[in-house]
């Protein structure tokens, strides 16, 4: 119905191609398989089929094997099924032989026509617990074979030899796409002067290797040239790296001699970043264990410094049952195992729990809010109950502060928690990307803004008028309305005023002043001014969160400060860019304002918690399915499938299935799902000394039974069925269910002592739990009689003076332009001119940075012969916009390059340009007025000589001022103390004496003593 789908591919493919080292050549790779002759059981398609159908096959055959051991628990069951779980062992070993010896054609036709015999009989009315989960997992699998392997032998030979032609043009004009796509990027950047962060590293990389067009890399001389300057090349967090990264890293080091990396495949959770676990396995599997004097090696860190026994115990149960080479791409042997090294006081209850919520009877307001609600009473329960943590300090009461809330998808879900949270009187908090313009105080804002683009629109201005900036109420404006139904509302204001309506005509007047000032200021400095001229700022400070309300309003006038910087202009511009974000159903990431030692619950994914500890983790919302969409759509990318497509018959408009596409979804399954195993990896791993993990479960006993016939008795969950798996409850549940301490699970899903694994931890379970006995978590509240000593403790502390309080006027760290600006007078202020006096497109101010830049970027020399030559090869470059070309004022540039002191810049013997330090400086030097007791405090002082040069082993500075309309002596006034600084700052991080401060004045061509 629309292009989205193909908008989304040529996207996609865009972002994987950046992620290698030569973009060209990896969309070149992507259509060649297309265009092969290979045998499709030879090509990578077939093979990634073949080896998903031996996998499902083994896992069919060792589960029937298994079964055989089963029903030996009831002999009549056994007398009966023996022979079925025989004839059916027998019918898998045939279908491996024939996996192993036949054909394409072969396999697919035993596949297809694979028929198992009638299962054995038993008496009428035969009740057993061993008959029905004997029947029921032979029934799951022969849904294995029937609806997972058969099926994705989608085509014959014959079949997929007509697809390829088919595809093979479709799939170049797709490639076509992507390379026009990436062109017109690149342009559209190039106008705009702009970079990516790809940008960036591709040209470095550029710089560094040349690859040829085989895709085979060469350092460069420039890399063996910089490669010597570092002792050591470190990287961390390895596992997320892709391989123009790993490239980089390598031209970097010296033939990876001196190369250094750390990093866990465990957590590896970016792949939709385009991270590569498997750079980072193929070195760790290629290098042994470090021995002292071996070198290169690795070095296994297996101990865990954060967490109680219970939590890793419980860490290492789920992940040896669940993660293994084909699911998490690495096993978990006992060497991946989490070793504690924490010290914890002795506790007499479980560090880790599983709490199932039985929502079979259905929910009142939904499974997220009844989920919140039980989450909420555990957290209260445990608090009223005294559940201590330890932190560096002892043993002390949690607080909420102590506990977070961690789910893999929370953008729909965290709001419905914190406010659930809130009924039960737990202060909680959520920081989630987006949301920006759903703020109240975000849509206050933007509405006064449309409304003096254009006061016609009803919706912001009724918007307007409600907000307590204006103070209409509805009883008001319905009586505005009762007479001009429909006309518009501004109409209505405009006749209200004609008739007295004070009010009326004092919000039109100040609208009517905005809306003039709106076409002067640009949108950063018009926020700006709405926001100081409307009081608004304060009054979104008065409001509940409003700190966070602050920040927003600030944000809002940082991305408008952005978006004029960008080259775009007006408000008019600015608030189609805000409509285009809206219609496109993007946002803006709202501010975040809470500091860590805030007592409140933290709600957050599972993402944004990695590299982050909580004494007590919940993980909610286990149950919640894994997201398989991009799997279903016609078009497949995966990074080692390449592209899959499904086609479809024009004159029937039917759409067939290819092994292309087949191949893709099999291994994007895989990649998700061992994905979505090392996310819940880094979610168990956060918690220090408390893990709980919460699903709500419709009919538990028959999930659970469904589970436990997975499990082997003895072995490992096989990788087939840990990823057919279809949520983190799964995963969590089978090794839960193998816990000594699960017996609860056991008896609900009919499974016996004979699948537990011994373990060294306690594990509570909580299960077919109803809402109506969910912790409530409240308190009895009693009344309290005034304490006068307390009263005079409260008073007493409310009347405390803090002696540091004139150090808040100070800034801890500041520039050292802006040093002169303590002792401005008021004449200096608001020296330019406004933008809109200005008729050539620049302010003064404008201008003078349109020279320093110029001094900035330009190359001496050949400024020295030809300073409009160098202006505008600069703007051709992109370090000046052709605004700023226009006013270099190229007489006043030529006379600095023709005086006596550019000369001695040219014969120096060190130039320096752009020279950046950082040092501290006692607060009395700078602020003499400060009481005594503040007088041992420093402050960071920061800066960039914009040049300086040595003269017989002495340095000279000067700085370049474009100040209009004064004189020598004025300059010297007002910069004498920001070079003395200058002075002070390079003396000390050159260690040359400084013989000399100048200024240089283009606006007087004179170099100034100081």
């Amino acid at each position: 119905n629309d292009d989205r789908v193909l908008i989304d591919s040529i996207i996609r493919l865009y972002n994987e191609a950046e992620a290698y080292p030569s973009p060209e050549h990896w969309l070149k790779e992507l259509g060649e398989p297309f265009e092969s002759t290979v045998p499709v059981e030879k090509s990578e398609w077939g093979k990634i089929i073949l080896a998903h159908i031996r996998e499902g096959l083994e896992y069919c055959r060792s589960t029937s094997s298994a079964m055989l051991h089963y029903i030996k628990k009831d002999e009549t069951v056994e007398n009966s099924y023996t022979p079925t779980f025989l004839a059916d062992i027998d019918l898998y070993d045939h279908l491996l032989l024939t996996l192993d010896t036949g054909s394409w054609d072969e396999i697919s036709d035993a596949l297809r026509t694979a028929t198992f015999v009638r299962i054995g009989s038993l008496p009428r009315g035969f009740l057993s617990p061993v008959k029905d989960g004997a029947h029921a997992m032979r029934n799951a699998l022969k849904d294995v074979l029937k609806k997972q392997l058969a099926p994705v032998m989608c085509a014959s030979t014959a079949e997929h030899e007509e697809d390829m032609a088919y595809l093979q043009p479709i799939v170049k004009k797709l490639v076509e796409a992507v390379f026009l796509f990436r062109d017109k990027f690149t342009e559209l950047k190039s106008e705009v002067n702009g970079v990516d962060f790809s940008d960036v590293h591709h040209k470095a990389l550029s710089l560094l290797v040349e690859i040829d067009d085989q895709g085979n890399p060469k350092k460069t001389p420039l890399a063996r040239e910089i490669s010597k300057r570092y002792k050591e090349v470190l990287v961390d967090e390895y596992q997320d790296v892709n391989k123009a990264q790993d490239m980089l890293f390598t031209a970097l080091s010296r033939n990876e001699e001196n190369l250094f990396m750390v990093g866990d495949v465990k957590q590896s959770i970016y792949r939709f970043r385009q991270a590569m676990p498997e750079i980072f396995l193929a070195r760790r599997d290629s290098l042994p264990l470090y021995k002292k004097d071996n070198y290169p090696a690795r070095i296994h860190l297996g101990s865990n410094f954060r967490s109680r026994k219970g939590v890793t115990g419980m860490v290492n149960l789920v992940f040896s049952q669940t993660m293994s080479k084909a699911v998490g791409e690495i096993a978990y042997t006992a060497e991946e195992e989490l070793v504690p090294g924490a010290q914890y006081p002795e506790t007499d209850s479980p560090d880790a729990e599983v709490h199932i919520i039985d929502i079979s009877d259905g929910v009142e307001d939904g499974k997220v809010n009844t989920e919140a609600r039980y989450i909420g009473g555990l957290i209260n329960d445990m608090i009223l109950n005294g559940f201590t943590v330890t932190d560096k300090n002892g043993v002390r009461p949690a607080e909420y502060r102590d506990f977070c809330g961690l789910m893999r998808s929370p953008r729909d879900r965290a709001s419905v928690f914190v406010e659930e949270f809130a009924k039960s009187n737990i202060p909680a908090y959520s920081e989630l990307s987006g949301g920006f313009f759903e703020a109240q105080e975000v849509a206050f804002m933007l509405s006064l803004m449309r409304i003096l683009d254009n006061p016609l629109q009803d919706i912001p201005l009724l918007t307007v008028l409600l907000a307590p900036v204006f103070g209409f109420t509805p009883d008001e404006l319905a009586k505005l309305r009762i007479g001009e139904r429909r006309a518009p509302l501004y109409g209505c204001l405009v006749k209200a005023q004609n008739q007295g309506d004070e009010k009326c005509r004092a919000f039109l007047k100040q609208t009517e002043q905005l809306r003039r000032l709106s076409s002067t200021l640009a949108a950063g400095e018009l926020v700006r001014h709405l926001l100081e001229e409307t009081g608004y700022l304060a009054i979104a400070g008065a409001m509940s969160g409003g700190s966070r309300r602050r920040a927003n309003l600030y944000l809002l006038q940082d991305y408008a400060n952005t978006y004029e910087a960008a080259g775009h202009i007006g408000l008019s511009g600015f608030i189609r860019f805000i409509d285009k974000l809206d219609k496109n159903q993007s946002d803006l990431s709202a501010a975040a304002e809470l500091s860590e030692a805030a007592n409140v619950v933290r709600v957050m994914s599972i993402h944004k918690s990695k590299g982050l500890e909580f004494p007590v983790c919940i993980l909610a919302n286990c149950a919640s399915t894994f997201n398989t969409v991009a799997q279903r759509g016609n078009i497949v990318i995966n990074t080692g499938a390449g592209i899959g497509l499904r086609r479809r018959d024009i004159e029937t408009f039917r759409q067939f299935d290819t092994i292309s596409r087949q191949a893709a979804v099999l291994a994007s399954a895989q990649t998700d799902r061992s994905e979505e195993l090392r996310i819940l990896y880094v979610a168990l791993t956060r918690a220090k000394e408390r893990l709980i993990t919460v699903m709500s479960l419709k009919n538990p006993e028959k999930k659970l039974a469904s589970l436990a016939g997975v499990i082997n008795c003895g072995e490992k969950i096989a990788p087939f069925a840990v990823g057919n798996c279809t949520s983190i409850a799964d995963w969590l549940l089978i090794a839960a269910l193998r816990h000594p301490d699960a017996e609860l699970l056991r008896q609900c899903a009919g499974a016996d002592g004979s699948i537990i694994i011994p373990t060294d931890f306690a594990l509570k379970v909580e299960c077919n739990v109803q809402e109506a006995a969910l912790p409530k978590g409240e308190t009895d509240k009693k009344k309290t009689e005034s304490d006068k000593e307390l009263m005079e403790i409260i008073k007493k502390r409310l009347s405390y003076e803090y002696p540091y309080a004139a150090l808040s006027a100070v800034v801890a760290k500041q520039a050292a332009s802006e040093l002169h600006e303590h002792g401005i007078k008021r004449e200096f202020f608001a020296a330019s001119r406004p933008a809109f006096i200005d008729q050539d497109g620049l302010t003064p101010a404008q201008k003078g940075t349109a020279i320093h830049k110029f001094m900035q970027y330009s190359d001496y020399e050949k400024a020295r012969h030809d300073v409009a030559a160098e202006r505008d090869r600069l703007v051709k470059a992109g370090f000046l916009s052709p605004f700023e070309g226009d006013a270099v004022e190229v007489e006043k540039i030529d006379a600095f390059f023709a005086s006596t002191l550019a000369s001695r810049i040219f014969r120096a013997e060190k130039l320096l340009r752009e020279q950046k330090f950082a040092i501290r400086i006692p607060v009395r030097e700078l602020y003499p007025d400060l009481p005594e007791n503040t007088q041992s405090e420093n402050v960071v002082v920061q800066g960039i000589a914009d040049c300086a040069f040595v003269e017989q082993g002495e340095l000279v500075i000067l700085d370049y001022k474009t100040d209009r309309n004064v004189s020598p002596e004025q300059l010297v006034e007002r910069y004498a103390a920001q070079l003395a600084i200058y002075r002070r700052a390079l003396e000390e991080c050159l260690g040359l004496k400084v013989k000399e401060t100048l200024l240089y004045s283009f606006a007087l061509g004179q170099a100034i003593m100081v």
